[in-house]
């Protein structure tokens, strides 16, 4: 039986901070990332004037989010501002298998459960760790190359299975020591633990290096926090909210 459609609240006023752009919105076991204002629909933007806010942070202008006004949360192109689930990866309690998750993978109404477990599956729980770039975006950690982080090029080679991994628990130890990253491809058993995974480490978001972080932690500034805490609202103060089909992303709704 498919689980019930819920909906999720946030007020208008926190897609600026602490549920803007790039934030993570953690919520009953699940995580989600607000999408940017490119995703946004066009015909509901809204354009916010603060010629003196935008010359000191460089840019041309702001928009508010954009508001649902209605209940057709699952209709695909409905106005709001979106959020997407991140990080996808994500992995079981009990067998504890890692499972990349895309959107072909939702299923109408429930949340994401594990593919391997016998019925009732576990839910998935997303991964604790993200990276981020020095120009700020997100993605999620390249948990394939950490546990083969360790091994010389030729191994990593030998590999070609990139998404058999498993996020194990060890009882003689304690911290991010007992936590690792275990590949289970056949002939490989790569694998390590995550004491040193908050760092660079060579990887990369595209080109870029990248820093691993703790999913939730406060970013840097940025130009919204300091907008948000320049003494003057950007947005109106009025309570919004978002609505959520499980399968479907979070969207603003008046």
């Amino acid at each position: 039986m498919p689980i019930a459609t819920r909906r999720w609240f946030v007020l208008k006023s926190q897609t600026v901070v602490p549920f803007g752009v790039g934030a993570v919105f953690d919520i009953q076991g699940e995580s989600f990332v607000a999408a940017g204002i490119g995703d946004w629909p066009a015909r509901t933007k809204q354009r916010i004037g603060s010629p003196r806010l935008a010359d000191r942070l460089g840019v041309t202008g702001f928009h508010a989010a954009p508001a649902t006004a209605n209940d057709r949360f699952d209709v695909a192109d409905a106005p709001g501002a979106p959020y997407i689930r991140f990080p996808s990866w994500l992995f079981c309690g009990a067998c504890r298998r890692m499972k990349r998750w895309r959107i072909a993978d939702e299923k109408h109404g429930q949340a994401p459960r594990c593919p391997s477990c016998p019925p009732p599956a576990r839910t998935l729980a997303p991964m604790r760790f993200v990276q981020i770039c020095q120009a700020g975006h997100l993605g999620d950690v390249d948990w394939w190359f950490w546990a083969h982080s360790r091994c010389d090029g030729g191994e990593r080679r030998h590999c070609e299975e990139r998404e058999r991994l498993r996020f194990l628990v060890s009882e003689r130890a304690s911290g991010l020591e007992a936590l690792s990253v275990t590949c289970t491809a056949k002939g490989c058993g790569a694998t390590r633990d995550l004491l040193d995974v908050l760092g660079t480490h060579g990887m990369r978001l595209g080109t870029q290096p990248v820093a691993a972080c703790e999913r939730g932690r406060r970013m840097p500034a940025s130009g919204a926090d300091r907008a948000a805490h320049g003494g003057q609202p950007l947005l109106p103060r009025r309570a919004l909210g978002v609505g959520h089909s499980r399968d479907q992303r979070p969207r603003a709704y008046r």
